[in-house]
């Protein structure tokens, strides 16, 4: 039975539209994501809930400016004061990630909206 999932979740990725993504921190899922889609930039973030005393089970998804390598020197952390604007929030359960979660995702209709709404209004 896994050998089947993994094979339907292997040519799900191979198939469908994927993002290749850089990222910091890691806690099951990573915390901080920068990818590039239709030429525009993206940051999804999560963070630490003290009052759950866990990480959110969410990213907020922002569209930020053009991010230089040397920006990305000395941490994330200063990264989301910078955005645009934000798109809104994506459930993790409503993303796919490669089988180490920390490479590429597969580009579910969420996310397209989200950004797709931005584009369009702007």
């Amino acid at each position: 039975m896994f050998n089947s999932l993994f094979k339907l979740f292997r040519n799900s990725l191979e198939s469908e539209p994927t993002i290749e993504f850089r990222y910091q921190g890691f806690y099951d899922y990573p915390l901080c994501m920068l990818m590039k889609y239709r030429g525009l930039t993206l940051m999804l973030v999560r963070d630490f809930d003290e009052s759950l005393d866990d990480y959110w089970d969410y990213y907020e998804l922002y569209l930020m400016p053009e991010i230089q390598k040397a920006d990305l020197e000395g941490g994330w952390d200063q990264l989301q004061t910078r955005s645009i604007h934000h798109l809104g929030n994506i459930p993790i359960s409503q993303l796919i990630f490669d089988s180490t979660h920390r490479k590429k995702m597969i580009i579910k209709p969420i996310l397209e909206k989200l950004i797709e709404s931005h584009v369009i209004e702007s």
